[in-house]
């Protein structure tokens, strides 16, 4: 695969169920073919201009990342982009 589709899903927030069967849906897929999201630069959240910055330049590839400040420095930015998805589609770990 060379690209990515994506929706806005914003409209079915008044059907809560539709949503929810639809994410659930998404989730299922994300997991079964093992989606993970392309990360090109991971920044402290205090970079946030230059963050906006790549974004305006359409050069960077990949997601663009703020890190806060509370993060585990032990923990690279690799594990949390590798985490596998939960239930409610959280890559949180």
């Amino acid at each position: 695969m060379t690209g990515l589709l994506s929706t806005h899903l914003g409209y079915l927030i008044p059907d809560a169920a539709r949503l929810r069967g639809i994410w659930d849906d998404m989730v299922a897929f994300v997991t079964e073919h093992r989606i993970r999201p392309v990360v090109g630069h991971v920044l402290p959240l205090d970079h946030v201009a230059e963050a906006h910055r790549l974004m305006e330049s359409r050069e960077s590839v990949g997601k663009i990342v703020l890190r806060t400040a509370n993060r585990d420095p032990d923990r690279s930015p690799r594990d949390a982009r590798h985490a596998p998805l939960d239930a409610h589609g959280s890559g949180r770990p």
